[in-house]
């Protein structure tokens, strides 16, 4: 896995669904690979989204829904609880993100 994204750096990875072990080996190798290395927040707690974004910086979390075996009201509420008081990590989260990487200007 590491060596992939040490390998093709010119691609821009996003870990979909990352869980606790993954999220502790990307952290821990973050610097080999973190910049153009990508987490997203589907089926995460506020608290662990915290962390995502402790561990790999507010510009590096997308946010992620597992529709359909979740609503998406329920994933942006974790958003927003993660961050009741910080719009500007929400909507980096939610739109800012995605959008820089996809090269859309807004």
């Amino acid at each position: 896995m590491k060596t992939a994204w040490i390998q093709f750096r010119q691609i821009r990875h996003v870990i979909l669904r990352v869980s606790g072990g993954e999220a502790e080996i990307l952290r821990d190798h973050w610097s080999s690979f973190g910049e153009h290395v990508y987490v997203d927040t589907s089926f995460r707690s506020p608290e662990y989204i915290r962390n995502l974004v402790d561990w790999f910086g507010e510009d590096k979390v997308l946010f992620g829904t597992d529709w359909p075996f979740a609503t998406f009201k329920g994933h942006i509420r974790q958003v927003e609880n993660a961050y009741p008081n910080n719009p500007e990590i929400r909507e980096k989260i939610f739109y800012k993100n995605a959008a820089r990487i996809l090269k859309i200007h807004m």
